[in-house]
C-alpha cells in the first residue's frame, strides 16, 4: 500500500467518525466549529491531490499534499474530539 492510499484510508476513519460531532456542533453552535471546518480543508485537499493528472503533478509532489493533508486532518480530529468531550461534560 502506497503513502497516499494509507493517508486515504485513514481520513476516511477519521471522517466516519468525525460525523456525530459535526451533527452535536450544529445543534450546539460551538466555535470549535473552525475546526471541523480545517478537517473537510483537508479532505478536499487529499481527494484534490487523488484528482491531479500525473502531467500537472509528480508522484512526490502528490504524496507531500496528501501528508499535509493527513496532518491538517489528524489536527482537526483532535479539535472535533475535544469539542464532543466539552460538550458533553467529560
Amino acid at each position: 500500500m502506497d503513502l497516499f492510499t494509507s493517508w486515504l484510508i485513514i481520513t476516511a476513519i477519521v471522517f466516519s467518525l468525525s460525523l456525530f460531532g459535526i451533527v452535536v456542533l450544529v445543534k450546539i453552535g460551538h466555535p470549535g466549529f473552525l475546526m471541523f471546518f480545517g478537517f473537510w480543508l483537508a479532505i478536499l485537499l487529499i481527494l484534490g491531490a487523488y484528482f491531479l493528472p500525473p502531467e500537472i503533478a509528480s508522484q512526490d509532489t502528490r504524496e507531500g499534499i496528501c501528508a499535509i493533508g493527513g496532518v491538517l486532518a489528524f489536527f482537526g480530529a483532535i479539535g472535533s474530539f475535544s469539542v464532543i468531550a466539552d460538550t458533553l461534560g467529560f
